[in-house]
């Protein structure tokens, strides 16, 4: 499936000394009851057990707080707000493509100029798979266009801080570091740490989804080394 079938697919891979290796549900069968490991395996294109889905995700930024429209029509600005504190139809997004698209819409994340300016904002607008002004470099946990940033205006947790472009890219400003949260499908089933508990060494695989299970709500850094989100 390619990576821009707006389907929100991606194989998740890491590249090591050279080589690239690929989540992969071993064995290609999923349990109906219990878990399937997941192992790292050579990236195959199309292989059904090496694609993830990653749709209904939090795209978070300062800690516990999240990235937002401030409605559900075109023209909707994105803002800072505490992650559940507005509807989870403002605060979950599909990768769709290499865009941002509010989840149950087909409005996506659009910049005014596939060249932006300091201060310049984001809206939501009717999604074009491949855009220029919708398509976004994902690279060392930030949100590129050119050579400027998704950044947290005034870089505090203030809810309804604006989300706009800035220079510093690269940087590590605490403002401009994005990842994503929610959970990552295959198969049909959620990527989840057996045993529930986070510790070293915990196994991590695919189980039946179960609503608002917190094993299953796995974060995902916007393609820091090693992880990559790769074509399929």
């Amino acid at each position: 499936m390619p990576l821009d079938d707006g389907s929100g697919t991606r194989l998740l891979k890491a590249t090591i000394s050279g080589v690239d290796e690929c989540l992969n549900v071993q064995g290609g069968i999923v349990s109906p009851s219990s878990g399937t490991n997941l192992i790292s395996w050579d990236c195959e294109s199309g292989a059904e057990n090496e694609t993830f889905e990653l749709t209904g995700m939090r795209l978070r930024a300062m800690g516990n707080m999240c990235v937002a429209a401030t409605d559900t029509s075109a023209g909707s600005l994105l803002e800072l707000r505490k992650c559940g504190a507005v509807s989870s139809a403002l605060e979950n997004w599909d990768l769709y493509g290499s865009s941002f698209r509010l989840s149950g819409t087909n409005l996506c994340a659009t910049l005014p100029s596939e060249t932006p300016t300091l201060g310049m904002r984001p809206s939501l607008q009717p999604c074009s798979l491949g855009s220029s002004t919708q398509t976004f470099t994902l690279a060392g946990g930030e949100v590129r266009m050119s050579d400027m940033c998704f950044n947290v205006f005034t870089g505090t947790t203030t809810e309804g801080n604006g989300i706009g472009m800035w220079d510093g890219c690269g940087w590590g400003n605490y403002n401009e570091a994005f990842y994503l949260t929610g959970p990552i499908r295959s198969m049909g089933q959620c990527m989840d740490m057996f045993g529930g508990v986070a510790v070293t060494g915990a196994q991590i695989g695919v189980y039946p989804c179960q609503s608002g299970a917190p094993e299953r709500r796995m974060g995902l850094p916007l393609a820091v080394s090693p992880f990559q989100l790769g074509d399929n």
